[in-house]
C-alpha cells in the first residue's frame, strides 16, 4: 500500500480489521483522508503516521489504539480539520501543540485514559466546532477553584458542542468566562458528574441556541430553545428553581443524586413536553404536586429516595408508573400497586373515612342502646302482666 502514492482518502472503517496499523502509511504523502474507526486495531499509531503533513481528517475513533499522543503533534499536521481519536486507550497528557492546529474544527479525545490539565490556550483554536473530552481523567488546577480552561475555550466562537463530562475536575465556572462569545453557535454544554462545584451562572441564559445543558442549577429561565438538561451526580443544594417550569420545549429533565431541597415547583406543571423526570436522590420534601397529571406525554418519572409525603396524584402518566418510581419515600400514600399506605388517617380521605366509620359505629351502638332498653321494659312488662289477678 506504501506504494500508492497518488492515493487521497483511505476510507476501511467500519469493518472487523485487526492488528496494528501499517507503517507504510507513512509513505503516503498525498493522503488527505483516513477512516479506520469501529474497527478491532490495535497497538500504538505508528510514527511513520505523523508524516503524512497534509492529512485533514484523521478518523480512528472506536477502536484499540493506545499509547501517548507525541508532543509534537500539533506541527505535524497544519492543515488538520478533523482529529478523531475517541474510543480508544491513549493515555498521557494532551500535548500542547495541538493549540497551534490553527484549522482544526473537530476535537475527539473522548473516552480514553488521558490525564493532566485541560490546555489554557485551547482559545487560539479559533475554527473549533465540537470539543470531546469527557470519560478521561483530565484535571484542572485546583489551587484556583475555577475550570480556567473555559475562559480561554471561550474564545473560539464558533463553538457548537462541549463535551467535558466524567472527568476529574473541581471548582467553579470562572468569573472571567465569556459566554456571549456562544450566544449564536453554543448548541451543547456537556459536564456531568464532574464535582462541579457553586451556581450555574445567569449569564447561560445569554445562549441563545442552547439545546442541550448538562450542568449547573440557576440562570436558566430564558434557555427556551432547551430540550435536554441533565444535572444528575454532581452537588448541587438548594431549591429548584421555579423558573423552570418556562422551558416549554424540555422533553428530558434529570435532577437526581444532588442536594436539591425543598418543594417540587408547582410550575413543573407547565412542561407540556415533558417526558423523562428524573428527581431521585434529593432531599426534596412536601407534595407531589397535582399538576403533574396534566403531562400527556410523561412516560418516566421517579420521585424515589426523598422526604416527600401525602398522597400519590390520581390520573394521568401516574396510572402507568411504577412501585419503583416512588420507593424511600415514608410518608407518602395512594394506590396499593405503588408499595405505600393506601390511606393515610390523618389525610382529607382518612378523615372523611374516619368520620363515616364513627357515624356507622355510633348509630350502631345507638341502636343496640334502644334495643337493649326495649328488651329490658319488654321482659319487666311480661313479668308483670303473668302476676296480675285474673278479673272475672
Amino acid at each position: 500500500m506504501g506504494n500508492l502514492s497518488t492515493l487521497v482518502m483511505i476510507d476501511i472503517g467500519e469493518n472487523n480489521l485487526r492488528g496494528n496499523i501499517p507503517t507504510e502509511f507513512g509513505k503516503l504523502v498525498n493522503l488527505k483522508e483516513i477512516y479506520l474507526g469501529s474497527n478491532k486495531i490495535s497497538g500504538q499509531t505508528p510514527i511513520s503516521f505523523y508524516n503524512i503533513s497534509g492529512l485533514e481528517i484523521i478518523a480512528l475513533t472506536a477502536n484499540n489504539l493506545s499509547g501517548t499522543l507525541p508532543p509534537s503533534i500539533g506541527h505535524s499536521f497544519p492543515n488538520l480539520n478533523g482529529f478523531y481519536l475517541g474510543l480508544n486507550q491513549f493515555s498521557g497528557t494532551i500535548p500542547s501543540s495541538i493549540s497551534n492546529v490553527s484549522k482544526l474544527s473537530h476535537l475527539d479525545l473522548g473516552r480514553n485514559f488521558l490525564s493532566g490539565g485541560v490546555l489554557m490556550n485551547l482559545g487560539n483554536l479559533q475554527q473549533l466546532k465540537v470539543m470531546n473530552l469527557q470519560r478521561n481523567q483530565l484535571t484542572n488546577d485546583p489551587s484556583t477553584g475555577e475550570l480556567g480552561f473555559l475562559t480561554s475555550l471561550s474564545n473560539c466562537k464558533n463553538l457548537e458542542g462541549i463535551q467535558i463530562g466524567f472527568n476529574a475536575f473541581s471548582g467553579k465556572f470562572p468569573k472571567s468566562l465569556a459566554f456571549s462569545n456562544w450566544s449564536n453557535s453554543l448548541e451543547r454544554f456537556v459536564a456531568f458528574e464532574n464535582g462541579i462545584t457553586g451556581e450555574i451562572p445567569s449569564e447561560f441564559s445569554k445562549l441563545s441556541n442552547l439545546t442541550w445543558l448538562s450542568i449547573g442549577k440557576n440562570g436558566i429561565g430564558s434557555l427556551r430553545s432547551l430540550s435536554i438538561l441533565d444535572l444528575s451526580r454532581n452537588q448541587f443544594s438548594g431549591e429548584i428553581p421555579s423558573t423552570m417550569g418556562q422551558l416549554q420545549n424540555l422533553v428530558n429533565l434529570s435532577l437526581s443524586m444532588n442536594y436539591f431541597e425543598g418543594l417540587i415547583p408547582e410550575s413543573f406543571g407547565d412542561l407540556v413536553a415533558l417526558a423523562y423526570l428524573d428527581l431521585s436522590g434529593n432531599n426534596l420534601s412536601g407534595t407531589i404536586p397535582e399538576s403533574l397529571v396534566n403531562l400527556k406525554q410523561l412516560s418516566y418519572l421517579n420521585v424515589s429516595f426523598n422526604a416527600l409525603t401525602g398522597k400519590i396524584p390520581h390520573g394521568g402518566p401516574f396510572a402507568n408508573l411504577i412501585a419503583g418510581s416512588f420507593m424511600g419515600n415514608a410518608e407518602l400514600w395512594g394506590p396499593s400497586k405503588f408499595n405505600v399506605v393506601e390511606c393515610r388517617i390523618d389525610s382529607p380521605e382518612g378523615r372523611k373515612k374516619r368520620r363515616t366509620l364513627t357515624f356507622v359505629l355510633a348509630s350502631i351502638a345507638v341502636a343496640l342502646v334502644v334495643t337493649t332498653i326495649f328488651m329490658v321494659w319488654f321482659l319487666k312488662y311480661r313479668k308483670r302482666s303473668r302476676q296480675l289477678p285474673i278479673q272475672i
